[in-house]
């Protein structure tokens, strides 16, 4: 008995694969909606209606955005079918790509009967979605474990708050293609990236907790990607998602600035034991050590890239006396192009040019300019801690206490001021894309 189900089972099971081979009847798909040619805007909702139907049963439909090449230029949305014959839906594809170029794409609509699949295009034309402003992310601390993120709407002064973290901070960095925020704590173990439309926590990146030692010594993002300088440990990389990309690995050093960009990565490490600072250059790719040599710069250091080989290194010394070095990658040489007054101790630095510099300080806004070797007090203020450039909106922005500035980036007048409640320790401009 056990032998004929056995063997009445194996002749289901042959006719079943002979049955599905002779299946030559494809789905068929009807698409109702939208019309050929239609014109839609990144961000926008297309309202899809389709009707799908097979002999036998559809194992699966989905509708995809495709680009100009019939690559895939947006996610994949699934369509329930539940193996019946026939399905007639509605649905809305949203363009969640806001990064898109203006230009021809294909709306797909695919499905399979589980032997034969049916594809159906309709072409579109999709329009780049403009890039604008969408607020500025500022940082603040009501104390010292406490870390509040907020975002302002420039338009009217209006907040949202994106985040209450109970950590210290340290650096922070803005993804506009993401609409991401990330916070990195200096003693505290957990960094955090924020979604900037949900208030969510995405991830968080958890490290030893080294008290009363730092956990993360130092920051930068490149590229939509993040990397960070832990306690003795070495140099990590982060993705949008939180997935580790990146190491470097050093243990009797720490790594007190980090600079990357698609050819090398720059840090300025101190030595274990040591009081003085190194310039360390590695392959970006490998993560090899190119170059080693030391530095006279102790705090608020800033790398930028000049041109093919040069880079900019600013900071304050040990005196906290303000220095700005032109290192060489092709040699691993560099002079000093610039004696800053005595006692002139910066904040912070924004490139806008490849020689030109602004500098946060006491006093205001400075510009720095190596083709003429002078520096100038473009903005007077107070004791500046962090000045960023719009460039789309053409302003300087800088804090000074509690407060944001807003400037004209070319006529340096004033164009308004936000009052936080609390002092501001960084920010970011956010854009739509």
């Amino acid at each position: 008995m056990k032998r004929f189900f056995i063997f009445f089972t194996a002749i289901i099971l042959l006719n079943a694969c002979r049955k599905d081979r002779k299946d030559k009847i494809f789905p068929e798909i009807k698409i109702l909606s939208p019309a050929d040619y239609s014109d839609f805007t990144a961000s926008d909702t297309i309202p899809v209606q389709a009707e799908v139907s097979d002999d036998r049963q559809i194992s699966y439909i989905f509708v995809q955005l495709m680009d100009e090449n019939m690559r895939p230029a947006d996610k994949r949305l699934d369509i329930a079918s539940a193996n019946q014959k026939q399905k007639t839906f509605s649905v809305g594809y949203v363009i969640s790509n806001t990064d898109l170029s203006s230009g021809i794409y294909w709306l797909k609509i695919e499905a399979s009967d589980g032997v034969n699949v049916s594809k159906e295009y309709v072409q579109l034309y999709i329009y780049a979605l403009p890039v604008e402003r969408e607020g500025v992310v500022v940082v603040s601390q009501p104390s010292a474990d406490n870390t509040l993120v907020d975002l302002l709407y420039v338009e009217d002064n209006s907040t949202v708050n994106l985040a209450n973290l109970s950590n210290d901070f340290l650096d922070m960095a803005v993804s506009s293609k993401f609409h991401q925020v990330v916070i990195i704590p200096e003693y505290y173990n957990k960094a955090a990236a924020i979604d900037a439309r949900t208030q969510a926590i995405e991830w968080q990146i958890t490290e030893a907790y080294n008290y009363p030692s730092p956990t993360f010594t130092s920051f930068y993002a490149f590229n939509n990607e993040y990397f960070t300088g832990i306690y003795q440990w070495g140099i990590k990389g982060y993705d949008e998602s939180g997935y580790n990309i990146y190491q470097i690995p050093f243990s009797n050093e720490i790594s007190y600035a980090l600079y990357k960009d698609e050819d090398y990565t720059f840090s300025v490490n101190q030595i274990l034991g040591n009081n003085y600072m190194e310039l360390v250059v590695y392959y970006a790719q490998s993560g090899s050590e190119k170059w080693r040599t030391s530095i006279d710069l102790d705090n608020r250091i800033e790398i930028f890239r000049r041109n093919a080989t040069q880079y900019f290194v600013f900071g304050n010394d040990a005196n906290n006396q303000a220095r700005v070095f032109l290192y060489d990658v092709s040699n691993g040489g560099y002079f000093e192009p610039y004696s800053f007054s005595a006692g002139f101790y910066l904040n912070d630095v924004e490139q806008i040019s490849s020689d030109d510099f602004l500098i946060a300080a006491t006093g205001g806004i400075y510009m720095y300019e190596y083709n003429s070797s002078s520096v100038t007090n473009r903005i007077s203020a107070g004791d500046v801690s962090t000045v960023k450039v719009d460039t789309l909106n053409k302003q300087i922005l800088f804090s000074e206490n509690n407060k944001l500035l807003f400037y004209g980036l070319t006529d340096y007048s004033s164009q308004g001021y936000y009052s936080h409640p609390y002092p501001i320790r960084d920010f970011e401009v956010l854009y739509t894309k």
